[in-house]
């Protein structure tokens, strides 16, 4: 048997170094602490929505905005009032000219709609 000479430049010597050379101190000191990055505070399932519904008790605003509610509101108030089932396309950005509603009329119009919403809504819990 003949008897090999390792110096530390050899392939061989390069390569057992390699095999028992402890990768933990390195990998350790490359990443960054744990302390520096945090991840963002979460909420456990549900609570903010029972936060959410809880706050929506509470208050007596109405859910959906005037602006839009008020527009569709009259846009079906134009299609309804089209005598003749033949008109399929309707602008109805421009009312008729003659067709007026009270701020007061509409407001209650919304007051009623949510309230049926809210009410459908809670029956959607109830049916199994």
């Amino acid at each position: 048997m003949q008897y090999q000479a390792f110096n530390k430049f050899s392939p061989l010597c390069q390569l057992s170094a390699v095999r028992h050379f402890d990768f933990t101190f390195v990998s350790l000191s490359l990443h960054q602490p744990r302390d520096s990055f945090k991840k963002p505070h979460r909420y456990k399932p549900n609570t903010v929505a029972l936060r959410e519904i809880r706050r929506y008790q509470k208050s007596t605003e109405l859910l959906i905005r005037k602006l839009p509610f008020q527009r569709l509101s009259k846009s079906l108030t134009v299609i309804n009032l089209i005598p003749s089932p033949s008109v399929r396309f309707v602008d109805t950005r421009s009312p008729p000219s003659n067709l007026r509603f009270q701020s007061s009329a509409i407001s209650a119009l919304q007051e009623s709609v949510e309230s049926y919403l809210i009410s459908l809504f809670e029956d959607t819990n109830h049916v199994w």
